[in-house]
């Protein structure tokens, strides 16, 4: 599939669902499904240029994710919620890679970018290293990360 947006309905739907052992989905969104992503069979599914949007937010992958196992990717494992965006990167490990990411409907303010580099819920100031402010208007902040975990925005 190519050059496509995927919206889903129903509390049990999921944006793609393959037992396709071997599938390329190229710049596709999904748009806020009720879960992202499940594998039900062993091969290569190939994500070109992905992007996982919800009501608060987008992560955009400008790579090409290969998911070779099993995955259920949920909700639960990757969020994008009000001014936070979580992937579980151990268990998602396909995903923990670079990525663009967007929150929208922030606290009117100036944002900066911060990040749970535990997973402890205590979120601390990115580093330059970590992510690269791209873009930011009173309400939204955009940001590039090198790899996973929790991140926020602080005013």
């Amino acid at each position: 599939m190519t050059d496509t947006t995927i919206v889903t309905s129903g509390a049990d739907s999921y944006a793609i669902s393959t037992s396709d052992a071997n599938a390329t989905f190229t710049n596709t969104v999904l748009n806020n499904p009720a879960e992202w992503l499940v594998t039900t069979a062993l091969g290569n599914i190939t994500l070109i240029n992905t992007s996982f949007s919800g009501t608060d937010g987008t992560v955009y992958f400008n790579a090409t994710l290969n998911v070779t196992s099993l995955f259920d990717v949920t909700h639960r494992v990757f969020n994008i919620t009000t001014n936070r965006v979580f992937l579980n990167s151990t268990n998602l490990t396909f995903m923990n890679t670079s990525a663009r990411i967007s929150l929208t409907g922030l606290t009117s303010g100036t944002h900066t970018a911060t990040v749970d580099i535990n997973d402890s819920g205590t979120f601390v100031a990115c580093e330059s290293s970590l992510c690269t402010a791209v873009s930011s208007t009173s309400t939204s902040y955009i940001f590039d990360v090198t790899h996973f975990t929790a991140y926020s925005t602080s005013t």
